[in-house]
């Protein structure tokens, strides 16, 4: 779902001449100056508007910026939170990976969504996000540097009646000094932790039926064309849909060659519990190598062992009751990691007889270890 790139600008130095009084008397033109073999210093990024917030004499901002104040109920927003280094010391910061699916909040920052009235509305039921390994990294939080993350609304509210909105992200900041050894838990701690909470409000309008299919028409349309700068903004917008209608485009997308195109609607599948696209899934769950045409066979392979197991991620996200039939049926694939996600499924209906049977089997029967301990779990 997924580019934190900081923007630099490079300063361009440029050599003045001199100025100065002309005498009569004739003179040599001064030598130029030689050039400079020092890289041009990067600009300062420019300061947020946020709220200010301050840990041991290290000032911060934050803020929270949508990318639209107003959209119709039902349409998907995007959201940024941001969090700049506002002082002059050199810091580093602690991050852990942020949401990479659809159907995924990120591990390190909270969202509430309120109405007028200061109602607080429930998450989602989200059936099966997607986990993955949390790992802590620290990057470079120099003065004026800014870490930004985009949230996607939908994954903590589903706003379906017209009024105004207010949205709330919560996240916790952990900096150290740059440089400093990163020691946590003792007497001798170096880190800091802050929290950081800012707020934004959205208004949503009532449903105008024609523009919102035009709109889903002309994502739609973007997204295929294939056009790198258009077709992977337009992409994430549609994914974020979940009208049905944009299903087609989907389910074309993920036929397609282009391999970012393809896993992110792969992804947007798992949304939307229709036929057509858990078939489209199920075509997916079931591609081999050879299917792809392409590349060496060792090389096919592992490219269509990722493709299954995004298929079945996204097939376990699928409320359709053939989602389930899919992925039990794919128990002996090859890879353990679409296996893994096959007892995941199973342990959802473990008081059933029939997958208890095969739970059991798997238990024992697996090579792979990862998955014989996960059925064991499923069936406790």
């Amino acid at each position: 779902m997924k580019s934190r790139v900081l923007t630099v600008f490079c300063l361009v130095l440029s050599l003045c001449a001199a100025q100065g009084k002309t005498s009569t008397r004739s003179k040599k033109a001064p030598a130029p100056a030689p050039k400079s073999k020092v890289a041009p210093a990067p600009k300062e990024q420019p300061a947020i508007l946020g709220t200010t917030f301050e840990v041991n004499g290290w000032p911060l901002k934050a803020a929270l910026v949508a990318d639209k104040t107003e959209i119709m109920a039902g349409e998907p927003l995007f959201l940024t939170y941001q969090l700049q280094n506002a002082g002059r010391v050199p810091l580093t910061l602690r991050r852990t990976p942020e949401a990479t699916c659809l159907g995924e909040r990120p591990l390190s920052i909270s969202v509430t969504v309120a109405d007028a009235n200061g109602q607080v509305i429930p998450l989602p039921d989200h059936p099966a996000p997607r986990t993955e390994k949390s790992v802590a990294t620290e990057q470079s939080f120099l003065p004026r540097d800014k870490y930004s993350a985009r949230l996607l609304l939908g994954e903590w509210a589903t706003l379906e009646t017209p009024g105004t909105y207010t949205v709330t992200a919560t996240r916790t900041a952990s900096l150290n000094e740059k440089d400093k050894e990163w020691i946590e838990g003792t007497l001798h701690s170096t880190s800091s932790d802050v929290v950081t909470t800012v707020s934004t409000k959205i208004r949503v309008a009532a449903v105008d039926p024609k523009q919102f299919a035009a709109k889903i028409d002309a994502l739609g349309a973007k997204m295929l064309e294939g056009k790198d700068e258009e077709a992977m903004p337009a992409a994430q917008q549609l994914a974020a849909y979940q009208d049905d209608r944009a299903v087609p485009f989907l389910i074309r997308a993920a036929e397609g060659k282009e391999g970012w195109l393809q896993w992110n609607a792969i992804q947007a599948l798992g949304r939307h519990p229709i036929e057509s696209a858990v078939e489209a899934l199920g075509r997916k769950l079931n591609l081999g190598g050879t299917d792809l045409g392409y590349g060496k066979p060792e090389d096919a392979e592992r490219i269509a062992a990722t493709i299954r197991e995004d298929a079945a991620h996204a097939l376990l996200m699928n409320r359709h009751p053939k989602a389930a039939e899919l992925l039990a049926a794919r128990r002996n694939d090859p890879s353990s990691d679409v296996r893994l996600v096959v007892v995941q499924s199973l342990a959802r209906s473990k008081n059933d007889a029939a997958t208890a049977v095969l739970l059991r089997g798997i238990s024992t029967q697996d090579p792979d270890d990862a998955v014989r301990q996960a059925a064991i779990a499923a069936l406790k």
